[in-house]
């Protein structure tokens, strides 16, 4: 946490060093959204909850490790520093990709791969209950998922205008986190409790990818970025 504490200068110093983009306008009235503007949103929500829960069922693993393959926790702990070390070493590389190839395209090749791997991570978790085969599995999906972090995180920027940028990018990414996240590891417990089965998580995780999926799609080919 001290070290964490840290960046705080460091993204003071940036801050005080970027030009302001935004041209201010006398205006007497709040901006309001439109409504395709609430639609972008409305999308950006579903597309964080996709990334949302799948990180919130990353951060389960050391329960999953301890509860379902019964390891124990000094172990299975490691499937969590898997997954961090996958995210610092991949997500700038999502970002660059994302520039590189434009964020619809790698957010979408990498949400499908995350879905094509969760439920055969899970079934080869269940079925060898080592702790290689947890850290493998859990670096994998943690790879994936930084990759398409970037993307989703930068998806809701590009249709809306600098007046309301700030407030629909914070309000959706706060309704995501509050409601997928904050529910998430809830909602595998029950999962696994109703299900009896080892591959709850990877379900619940495929799930929230073909919401994500879907909202990618429906996204508008074209939108304005002022």
């Amino acid at each position: 946490m001290l070290i964490g504490v840290t960046i705080v200068p460091v993204g003071l110093l940036m801050r005080a060093r970027l030009p302001e983009t935004l041209i201010q306008r006398s205006q007497t009235a709040l901006p309001r959204l439109t409504r395709r503007e609430l639609g972008l949103v409305l999308l950006a929500i579903f597309m964080l909850c996709a990334t949302t829960i799948s990180t919130y069922v990353m951060n389960y693993m050391v329960t999953f490790g301890t509860a379902t393959l019964g390891l124990a926790p000094r172990l299975a702990f490691g499937a969590v520093a898997a997954t961090g070390i996958c995210g610092v070493l991949f997500n700038p590389l999502g970002g660059w990709l994302a520039d590189r190839f434009g964020f619809r395209k790698v957010m979408l090749t990498a949400m499908l791969a995350q879905l094509a791997a969760a439920l055969p991570c899970f079934l080869l978790m269940a079925a060898f209950k080592t702790a290689p085969i947890l850290y493998a599995c859990s670096a994998v999906l943690g790879t994936l998922l930084a990759l398409s972090t970037p993307a989703v995180m930068l998806a809701p920027s590009e249709g809306l205008p600098p007046s309301v940028r700030s407030g629909g990018i914070g309000i959706g990414y706060a309704l995501s986190i509050a409601i997928f996240g904050g529910s998430a590891q809830f909602m595998v417990q029950w999962l696994t409790g109703v299900l009896h089965s080892p591959l709850a998580p990877g379900l619940y995780m495929s799930g929230a990818l073909l919401v994500g999926i879907t909202a990618r799609l429906l996204l508008p080919l074209k939108t304005d970025v002022i």
